[in-house]
């Protein structure tokens, strides 16, 4: 991989190691919005199967690994980003399940899926994104998302009621939002 590197991330006093290279999503730092995800998670929030939609280079994984003691389902659809889940797994001596978007389960499945979204890629993109985890979250599953304030947040919180029946802000921090919607027994 072009320009592979390692960055250091502190947080909840254990230090994690974490490859990255060219062409991944915040290659040089944890970028503030996946910290603020991390931070609004408590290890009962924590059960179940748990997915990291978007994974990039495993941030939200395998912290939320670490955390629980759980294997996190890790997805995405750059192979790049996969490969590097893989080895930061390794690294920091976790288990996660790490393969590409189009291999997700056809039923629904998760207790929760947490995503740092592709901003870049578009609304529509993000949106399906969000159609998706509806179709795979169980009843009573809950989808995190952070986003920025200026790239869409208020308009992604909306976009979740439409589709969930439900949204609120969980945190709101330096421009970040964590959004979250719930799946209904009847949805």
């Amino acid at each position: 991989m072009k320009n592979r590197k390692e960055i250091l991330f502190r947080f909840l006093g254990v230090e994690y190691r974490f490859a990255t290279a060219d062409r991944v999503f915040s290659k040089d730092h944890v970028d503030p919005g996946t910290k603020l995800l991390l931070e609004t998670l408590e290890p009962t929030t924590l059960r179940g199967r748990v997915l990291d939609y978007g994974c990039g280079y495993g941030v939200i994984a395998i912290v939320c690994a670490k955390m629980s003691q759980l294997v996190i389902e890790a997805s995405d659809v750059v192979d790049r980003a996969l490969v590097l889940t893989r080895q930061n797994a390794t690294i920091n001596g976790v288990e996660v399940n790490a393969f590409p978007v189009s291999d997700l389960p056809q039923a629904p499945c998760y207790d929760l899926i947490l995503t740092n979204p592709p901003v870049r890629a578009g609304k529509a993109v993000i949106y399906q994104m969000f159609e998706t985890a509806r179709q795979l979250l169980l009843p009573q599953g809950y989808l995190r998302v952070v986003l920025r304030k200026q790239q869409g947040s208020q308009s992604a919180l909306k976009e979740l009621l439409t589709r969930f029946g439900n949204s609120e802000v969980l945190a709101s921090k330096k421009g970040y939002q964590i959004l979250q919607a719930q799946k209904r027994l009847d949805g």
